[in-house]
């Protein structure tokens, strides 16, 4: 893995504190719901959950409404995945050579076993970040080590497909 300025500059702490910033702000957004009915872009800037989404798709124009949300909905990815990327192999080194397994014949094996399938386990979790990109499938992409381009392409597809989806829907739900 090579290692460029992102990986100096988002330590894990400073991507738990981005993540944790950005739950805050959500949760600050769900709790000021009732006051932001009124406003649902806000609303749904704030908090982009899939009912103030869907609220939002009815009432606000989706050439402005799609591009904040993608935006607002990937702004925690990169947190995510480089969260991924600085614990992946890095913990499960530490842990076998703390316990001096990596000369036993049981490490070698699971790491051969590893290695057998991680062109599918990256292209799986690509796949998965396409039909649902969420944190945890970043974070997945980031510890296996999958292409960082091919990861943002699946997430900003994934993305926008999602928001478009639930924007639809909101707005037909107005509709009829």
């Amino acid at each position: 893995m090579r290692s460029t300025s992102l990986d100096a500059h988002l330590t894990p702490a400073r991507c738990l504190a981005g993540i944790g910033a950005l739950s805050a702000v959500s949760a600050a957004g769900t709790v000021s719901a009732p006051a932001l009915l009124g406003q649902p872009l806000a609303l749904v800037l704030l908090s982009p959950r899939l009912p103030f989404l869907a609220l939002a798709g009815a009432s606000v124009r989706p050439g402005l409404l799609i591009p904040c949300v993608a935006l607002r909905l990937c702004a925690g990815d990169v947190f995510h995945f480089r969260l991924g990327r600085s614990g992946g192999d890095t913990i499960v080194g530490r842990r076998l050579k703390a316990n001096r397994l990596t000369a036993h014949r049981w490490a070698v094996a699971v790491k051969q076993r590893v290695a057998r399938h991680e062109v599918l386990a990256r292209h799986s979790i690509i796949v998965g970040i396409l039909v649902r990109p969420i944190g945890r499938h970043l974070f997945l992409a980031g510890a296996s080590g999958a292409c960082p381009r091919r990861v943002a392409v699946a997430d900003v597809v994934g993305t926008l497909a999602y928001v478009v989806a639930v924007v639809m829907v909101g707005h037909a739900l107005a509709i009829g």
